[in-house]
């Protein structure tokens, strides 16, 4: 219920602003936060009665009666022509005999038919531009190296001596019997 009272209310104060609201003044609408002097002070939000409407009376512009024009007098021109007698010297005529020589006879040149020159279209000379250096990459293969087999030298064996043992044989001598006594 209460809920319903007060969008009923919220919704009857804006109709109220949208109709004192003239353009010029303030328009009521409901106050929720009231903003101190001191702005470090926390304001806490809280219930803010209604206010109360007071009719502002509206200006209402004072129609005033154009004025009316007062007749304006014309003045009347009479245009007044005055008559300037003037005395105009006319040139006097003198006419003058002057011989005019007659032109003599001029040959007539004789108009020579020429047939209109047939255009032969040359074709023009495309300059071609010169070759110039264009670095190609050419991607050359690493070289595959070949373990070459190193000679190993076969060590060649040295000749020992061989101490042969020379026995040599006494010749035995066969002496004369000694008589054994």
């Amino acid at each position: 219920m209460r809920p319903l009272l007060l969008c009923s209310v919220f919704i009857i104060g804006s109709l109220l602003s949208f109709a004192a609201a003239d353009g010029h003044g303030w328009d009521y609408r409901p106050i929720k936060v009231i903003i101190k002097e001191h702005p470090k002070l926390i304001t806490i939000p809280h219930y803010v009665p209604w206010p109360k409407y007071v009719s502002v009376p509206k200006h209402v512009p004072v129609l005033k009666p154009l004025p009316i024009a007062k007749p304006v007098p014309v003045p009347k021109i009479i245009p007044v022509v005055k008559h300037v007698h003037k005395v105009v010297h006319v040139p006097k005529v003198i006419h003058i005999h002057k011989s005019v020589p007659v032109p003599k006879p001029y040959p007539i040149p004789k108009v020579v038919k020429v047939p209109k020159p047939y255009i032969v279209h040359v074709p023009k000379h495309i300059p071609v531009p010169k070759p110039y250096h264009v670095p190609i990459y050419v991607k050359i293969p690493k070289p595959y190296v070949v373990p070459v087999h190193k000679s190993v030298p076969i060590p060649v064996p040295k000749h020992v001596p061989v101490k042969v043992e020379v026995i040599r044989v006494k010749p035995l001598v066969i002496k004369k019997p000694v008589p054994i006594l």
